[in-house]
C-alpha cells in the first residue's frame, strides 16, 4: 500500500469527517511509531478529549445519578455508547455497552450499590421485552422477561423502573397498564397491580412514569396526563390535579415524575417545557421553565433527586440543577471535543501527550485534556509523531498532493530546520527506539529503504531492507531496536540488520488479518499492537512468536467506547496502549489485556 493509497485513505477520512454524522469515540493510541522513550505513563480520565455530553443524543430520555454524583444516561440512538457515564461537570467517563441496540433502551435506574437496571423493548427484527440488571462492573446479573406477554414477569413494553426501599424494584408494564414488583437480588416476580380503564385506580392506555415516596406509596403518570397515588400494595388513594395557567387540570402529555422526602410531587411537562411541583395536599407550589432566556427548558423528559436533595433535570444535551424551591443552581451544557480528528500520538513526561490532528497541527495535552501548546504544521497532516529522551519532537507530515515532509521541533515547539534533509527524499513513516535512534522509511523513485538516523540528523550505517519493500505505510521498532516491523500490504518483520526475520506474523486468518494500518507499537516483552484501519477498525495484538492473541476496540466489551477510525498508536512502560481515533475525536487507552482504561 503505497503513498497514493495512503493519501487515498486520508482523503476518505476527510470526506467522511465532512459527510458523515460523527459522534463519540474513544481516545487514541499513538500512530504506528515507536515507544516514547522513558517511563512515561499518561494519567487522567480516558477516553481523553471527548466533549461534554458528546456521546449523548438529543432524544436521550432517561438518566440516573450514582452515589458519587456521576450521571448515567441512556443515549437513545447512539449504538457506540448506549449508556454513558458522565462526571458531574459533564466530562465523559465511560460507556456501558449491553448486547442490544441503543434504540431498544427505554429507561434506566440505579440502586444504592450502583447496580444498573435497564428496560429494553423492541418488536423488530426480534421481539424483545425485558429488564436486565448489571453490577457496577458492567457484568450481567439477571434478566426478567423475554418476548411480549401478559403473564407474571412478562411485559408489553417495560418502561420506568423504580428501586424500592425493601429490596424490591418496580417496573411500569406500559401497555399492559400495570406495575410489576420484583426481587432486586434474584429478579424473581413478587406481585402486580393495575388494569386498563379511566376510573380511579385504573390506568388509561399507557404508563409514562412511576415514583415511590418515603412511605413506599406509588405514583403513576398516565398517558391522559393524570397522576394517581397508590399504596405499596397497589390500592388507590388519590389523584393529583394538573396545572394549566394556574387552574386545576390534567398535566400535559410526556415526561416523568419524582417525589421528594416530603412527599412533594414533581411532574415534567415535556411538551410545554415546564416542571411543576405539587404538595402532598394536592396544591400547586411552583412551575419552573428555566433560569433565564439563555438557559430555558427544552422539552425535558426526566428528572431525579441528587444526594444533596436538589433536583436534576435532563434538558436534552444539558443537566440543570435546581433547589426544591425552584432556585437555579447550575447547568452543565454540551461542549466541543478537545481534539480535531487525531491521527498520531506520542507520550511525554508528567502525564502529557502530543496529538497530531487532521486540521494541520500538533497539540500538547495535559491529563485533563487541556491544550497547553500548539504547533502549526502549515495545514499538513501529522501522520506520525515520536519524541526522543531530550523531549525533541519528530513528525512526518503529508498533504493531499502526496508530499511527505520530515520535521523536527524542540520541546517548546520551535522548528529545528533542515533535519536530515540531505538524507531522505520522500519519507513515508518514522519510529524511534530507546537509544534515540530514528528509523525512517524513505522512498527514492522505486527504491524503498529504511534509514537509521541519529538525533543530529546523520545516518547510522547503510540503508536497510533494500529490495524488500514496495509501498509501506507505517514502521514500528522494538524498544531495543532488535525487531523492526513494516506494514506493506501486510506485516513484514525484519531484524536489526534489515533482513527478513525467521519468524513472521500470522495474518492468514481472521484473528490476525489486517487490511490496512497507520499505527503500530511494540512493548518491551515482544508484543506487537497494530491498528486495523479498515474494515474492522480494531486493535490487533501479536505475541513475540507472531501469533495473534487478541482483537480489541469493537465487540466483546462491557464497558468502553467503540473505535471509529483508529490511526496512530503508542504505548507506555506499563504496557498500556493509546489509540488516536480520528473519527471519534479522542484518545483511548487499553491495558495489555485489551481492557479499555478509564481512570
Amino acid at each position: 500500500m503505497g503513498s497514493f493509497l495512503k493519501l487515498t485513505l486520508v482523503s476518505s477520512v476527510l470526506l467522511c469527517l465532512t459527510a458523515c454524522s460523527l459522534d463519540v469515540s474513544v481516545l487514541g493510541k499513538k500512530q504506528s511509531q515507536s515507544l516514547s522513550v522513558g517511563t512515561n505513563v499518561a494519567k487522567g480520565i480516558f477516553p481523553l478529549g471527548v466533549a461534554k455530553f458528546d456521546v449523548l443524543n438529543l432524544a436521550s430520555s432517561s438518566f440516573a445519578i450514582t452515589s458519587d454524583g456521576t450521571y448515567v444516561i441512556a443515549t437513545a440512538f447512539n449504538d457506540d455508547c448506549p449508556i454513558a457515564y458522565v462526571k458531574s461537570d459533564g466530562t465523559f467517563k465511560k460507556c456501558l455497552i449491553p448486547s442490544t441496540a441503543a434504540t431498544h433502551i427505554k429507561q434506566i435506574a440505579l440502586d444504592s450499590q450502583n447496580n444498573l437496571y435497564v428496560s429494553l423493548s423492541s418488536t423488530s427484527p426480534t421481539d424483545i421485552q425485558k429488564v436486565v440488571k448489571y453490577n457496577s462492573l458492567g457484568q450481567l446479573i439477571f434478566t426478567v422477561g423475554n418476548a411480549t406477554g401478559t403473564g407474571n414477569g412478562e411485559f408489553n413494553t417495560p418502561g420506568d423502573i423504580i428501586i424500592d426501599s425493601n429490596g424490591t424494584f418496580l417496573v411500569a408494564d406500559v401497555y399492559n397498564c400495570r406495575v410489576q414488583r420484583f426481587d432486586t437480588t434474584t429478579g424473581s416476580f413478587i406481585s402486580t397491580f393495575g388494569s386498563q380503564g379511566t376510573n380511579n385506580g385504573e390506568i388509561d392506555n399507557m404508563i409514562l412514569g412511576i415514583a415511590v415516596d418515603g412511605s413506599r406509596n406509588i405514583y403513576i403518570r398516565e398517558s391522559n396526563g393524570r397522576v394517581q397515588k397508590f399504596t405499596s400494595a397497589g390500592s388507590y388513594t388519590s389523584t393529583f390535579d394538573g396545572v394549566t395557567s394556574g387552574v386545576g387540570s390534567n398535566f400535559e402529555l410526556a415526561g416523568k415524575i419524582a417525589v421528594d422526602s416530603g412527599a412533594n410531587l414533581y411532574v415534567v411537562d415535556g411538551i410545554s417545557s415546564k416542571i411543576h411541583k405539587i404538595s402532598p395536599s394536592n396544591t400547586h407550589v411552583w412551575t419552573y421553565n428555566g433560569a433565564s432566556t439563555s438557559d430555558p427548558l427544552n422539552s425535558p423528559l426526566d428528572l431525579h433527586f441528587g444526594s444533596n436533595g436538589n433536583l436534576f433535570i435532563n434538558n436534552q444535551q444539558a443537566i440543570i440543577e435546581i433547589k426544591p424551591d425552584s432556585t437555579f443552581v447550575s447547568v452543565v451544557k454540551a461542549g466541543s471535543p478537545t481534539f480535531a480528528f487525531p491521527t498520531s500520538i506520542a507520550l511525554e513526561g508528567n502525564g502529557k501527550m502530543l496529538v497530531g490532528q487532521m486540521t494541520g497541527d500538533i497539540v500538547r495535552s495535559d491529563a485533563n485534556a487541556n491544550i497547553t501548546m500548539t504547533i502549526n504544521t502549515g495545514g499538513k497532516i501529522p501522520l506520525s509523531i515520536v519524541v526522543d529522551s531530550k523531549g525533541s519532537i519528530y513528525t512526518l507530515l503529508t498533504t493531499d498532493t502526496q508530499v511527505f515532509t520530515l520535521k523536527k521541533y524542540n520541546h517548546d515547539g520551535v522548528e529545528i530546520p533542515n533535519f536530515a534533509s540531505t538524507l531522505v527524499t520522500n519519507p513515508l513513516s518514522i519510529a524511534i527506539d530507546e537509544n534515540d535512534v530514528l528509523y525512517i522509511v524513505d522512498k527514492n523513485g522505486s527504491n524503498v529503504t529504511i534509514k537509521k538516523v541519529s538525533t543530529d540528523g546523520s545516518q547510522i550505517g547503510g540503508d536497510l531492507a533494500t529490495g524488500l519493500l514496495t509501498a509501506p505505510t507505517v514502521i514500528s521498532v522494538s524498544p531495543d531496536g532488535s525487531n523492526i516491523v513494516v506494514f506493506d500490504s501486510g506485516l513484514i518483520r525484519l531484524n536489526n540488520a534489515g533482513n527478513m526475520h525467521a519468524q513472521q506474523y500470522d495474518t492468514s486468518g481472521a484473528p490476525g488479518s489486517i487490511t490496512s494500518s497507520f499505527g503500530m507499537w511494540q512493548d518491551g516483552d515482544g508484543h506487537l499492537y497494530v491498528t486495523d484501519y479498515a474494515p474492522t477498525k480494531e486493535l490487533v495484538k501479536f505475541d513475540n512468536a507472531g501469533t495473534p492473541v487478541g482483537r480489541y476496540g469493537q465487540s466483546g466489551m462491557s464497558y468502553g467506547l467503540i473505535l471509529k477510525l483508529p490511526f496512530g498508536i503508542t504505548g507506555d512502560i506499563e504496557g498500556n496502549v493509546y489509540v488516536a481515533d480520528a473519527v471519534g475525536k479522542n484518545v483511548q487507552k487499553f491495558n495489555s489485556s485489551g481492557q479499555q482504561q478509564f481512570e
